[in-house]
């Protein structure tokens, strides 16, 4: 059983049915339980509900409580972010214990390909495995000494038993907290910032972004991301090559589609 976690609010509710449409759509063989995280309920909910039967998948929703809701709240936010971008560092404490793995996923991308390859990366020796992300400036101003990379935060491999053995949540907190003024990218600065020599480097077509595809043109993307300003349901803005993709899934479902007139993100979250 591979565990996947995903955090959302209502806005991003059709992005998430495409992301995890092709997800089911390349993995037919595997299956899977969907941990998803939540701030409030939804009616809109149901259409993720709907995509997770239709491709008979096993998921649980983690309507975040008034304790984490308040943990949140103490963390810095901008005013093109949301508190939702926190919620993965509590998946150590929200899922069950016996639940020692977890891929978490921006719902702002394609899975492209079998992804038990990934899923099945040994990290016992590690916090969790993540893709590099060019970022030189955000390594210099997190004092991440030379020899680590940043990396994106967008396809973790967290290791859930190590988290909570050496109090990874409260590190990261009080590293949130402390340092409100170096966080441009919220969680993901704290990540690096606090993991960097915990973390196993993930193969860049795991997570390959707009400059990443630049970067390694020779590249198969197994998970295509849309980071930034370059969300594919913002085609005339998006520069990404693979955009197209997130509209062949899209259009797999014709609810989806009709829909996605109405309700697509008007945010770059």
């Amino acid at each position: 059983m591979i565990q996947i976690a995903i955090t959302i609010n209502e806005d991003f509710i059709i992005p998430a049915c495409v992301m995890l449409t092709s997800l089911f759509e390349n993995n037919k063989n595997n299956q899977f339980h969907v941990h998803i995280l939540t701030d409030k309920k939804s009616y809109k909910l149901q259409l993720l509900k709907r995509t997770l039967k239709r491709y008979k998948s096993g998921y649980s929703l983690h309507i975040l409580s008034e304790e984490f809701a308040e943990k949140a709240n103490e963390f810095s936010i901008s005013a093109h972010a949301d508190f939702v971008n926190y919620y993965r560092i509590f998946l150590p404490e929200i899922l069950e214990t016996s639940i020692e793995k977890v891929l978490y996923l921006d719902v702002d991308m394609i899975i492209n390909s079998d992804i038990s390859e990934l899923y099945n990366i040994d990290v016992t020796r590690y916090a969790l495995a993540a893709a590099d992300e060019e970022n030189e400036s955000a390594v210099h101003f997190l004092n991440i000494p030379f020899e680590y990379n940043y990396f994106n935060s967008g396809v973790l491999l967290m290791n859930l038993k190590k988290f909570r053995e050496d109090h990874l949540i409260k590190k990261l907190s009080d590293y949130i907290i402390d340092n409100e003024e170096k966080l441009f990218s919220w969680d993901q600065d704290a990540f690096n910032a606090v993991l960097y020599n915990q973390r196993l480097t993930l193969d860049q077509k795991w997570n390959v972004t707009l400059r990443a595809s630049v970067q390694f043109k020779d590249i198969h993307p197994n998970i295509v991301h849309y980071t930034g300003m370059h969300k594919a349901w913002h085609p005339h803005y998006c520069e990404h090559p693979y955009k197209q993709l997130y509209f062949d899934y899209l259009n797999k479902d014709i609810v989806l589609k009709v829909l996605n007139k109405y309700f697509a993100p008007k945010s770059h979250r």
